[in-house]
Parts: structure tokens; C-alpha cells; sequence
């Protein structure tokens, strides 16, 4: 059973940039990177996040798109200090499922059809 439970998960930016004077790509760059941010003081805080951050594409591209999400997470049963490492085995596939989800909501309601599906991610897996 894990010990973490997802509270809410937010866009905190996102940014888009079509332009139809450039070639279209048949592949595009994507990256994520983030942090995981962990209270110091456990006893009193009771709250882990994760924040990622998703490029796809670039500004040179015809298409560019830039998230970047807020996935806060509530420790329901703290037996042991939480670490790094729970929070990237538990957590951080739960965050890169959400930031999936994500792009596919705001690519639609950018106009983009069908909207962006990106593949899991292979942190996603790791569970």
C-alpha cells in the first residue's frame, strides 16, 4: 500500500507557439525534467511535490509547447522519513501519468486536432 496520496495536480505555465511558415516536422523533440521537493520538517508537513516541466519542440520549430505542473501529493502513512527515492518510485509515475494527461487536455483546448498523445513515459513503468 503506498503511502502517498495524489492531492492535486496544477499547471503552473504553459506557453504555445504554432507557425505555419515553417515545415512541418515528421519528428519533434520532447524533454522533461523536474525536481521533487521534499519538507524538511516531516513532522509538521505532510506534503511532497513534484514539479516537471515538458518541452516539445522548439521555438524554431512550426510547433512548440512548454508545460510545466505542480503535482502535490499528501503522505498518509509515515512509518519512516520519507527519501528521494520513495518519492521517485511512488510518486513521480503517478506525476508523469498526470503531466501525460495533461498535455493531451491543453493541446485540445489549443486547438490542436486530434489532440497530442504522447507514449507513457518510461518512469511511468517503474511501479
Amino acid at each position: 500500500m503506498s503511502m502517498f496520496k495524489l492531492k492535486n495536480h496544477r499547471v503552473k505555465e504553459a506557453s504555445f507557439l504554432e507557425n505555419f511558415g515553417r515545415k512541418k516536422l515528421d519528428h519533434m523533440d520532447v524533454g522533461v525534467e523536474g525536481n521533487i521537493l521534499i519538507p524538511q520538517n516531516q513532522e509538521n508537513d505532510k506534503n511532497v511535490m513534484v514539479k516537471l516541466r515538458l518541452k516539445l519542440g522548439s521555438r524554431e520549430d512550426r510547433m512548440y509547447l512548454m508545460l510545466e505542473t505542480a503535482t502535490l501529493f499528501d503522505v498518509t502513512e509515515q512509518q519512516e522519513a520519507v527519501t528521494e527515492q520513495m518519492v521517485r518510485q511512488e510518486c513521480l509515475p503517478v506525476a508523469m501519468a498526470e503531466l501525460r494527461e495533461t498535455v493531451r487536455q491543453v493541446s485540445a483546448a489549443y486547438g490542436i486536432a486530434p489532440p497530442l498523445e504522447l507514449p507513457p513515459f518510461q518512469e511511468e513503468n517503474t511501479q
